[in-house]
């Protein structure tokens, strides 16, 4: 079966029952204040999306311990670019990569995220 065979059979948006509300998007902006440069992040809009991990690593560097893990964010159509990030339901960070408009149709998102901690 095709995929949009099947998002005709569950009625377009009806993933969105899945969905858990009051995730943040917020978009950077960046000042000049005498030569220093500050980036400050002013919210959006406010989501319903489901969130799943793809990747996961440790690393270390400058020896510490690191971790970074990557994620998929999928939400309707919404206002979301590359360059914002997005606040989880715990204040996790998730640095958004890609923006994905699944089958060009502008009703579902695949957003692919970085967590940073």
């Amino acid at each position: 079966m095709l995929l949009w065979q099947l998002w005709s059979l569950i009625g377009g948006c009806m993933i969105d029952a899945t969905f858990k509300e009051g995730y943040k998007i917020q978009r950077p902006t960046t000042t000049n204040n005498n030569g220093l440069v500050e980036k400050t992040y002013t919210d959006v809009a406010t989501i319903s999306c489901r969130v799943r991990q793809l990747s996961g690593n440790e690393a270390i560097a400058a020896e510490k311990m690191g971790y970074t893990a990557n994620y998929r964010i999928y939400c309707l159509a919404t206002d979301v670019e590359e360059q914002d990030r997005i606040i989880g339901l715990n204040d996790e960070i998730y640095e958004v990569k890609n923006v994905n408009n699944v089958m060009d149709m502008g009703q579902l998102f695949h957003v692919d995220c970085e967590l940073k901690k």
